[in-house]
């Protein structure tokens, strides 16, 4: 993570890692740390953080989180993978309550 052409890709592992420990709210922050890592860089490792992050947030009820991640994810590219849908599903559950 000490390579500056290392740390974005390497961030974003270690919150992969910790998703895979169940170490939640780790691999969050990870994630998050990736996403700012990649906002004049890697646009493709960016969008995937965005989407894990999202994905991630909504699984542990972090619903505003979540939808900023989506949305922003969206706005880059509203055709990568299932996120218009995953966005909708997040803007449900936060109406729910």
């Amino acid at each position: 993570r000490k390579h500056p052409k290392m740390k974005p890709i390497a961030t974003y592992e270690l919150g992969e890692c910790l998703q895979q420990q169940k170490k939640y709210t780790n691999a969050l922050q990870f994630y998050a740390r990736a996403i700012e890592l990649t906002a004049d860089g890697d646009e493709n490792l960016r969008k995937l953080a965005l989407y894990r992050a999202g994905v991630l947030a909504t699984g542990l009820k972090q619903f505003e989180v979540a939808q900023k991640y989506l949305q922003t994810l969206a706005k880059i590219d509203a055709r990568y993978k299932d996120v218009l849908s995953r966005l909708d599903k997040v803007k449900k559950l936060r109406d729910k309550g």
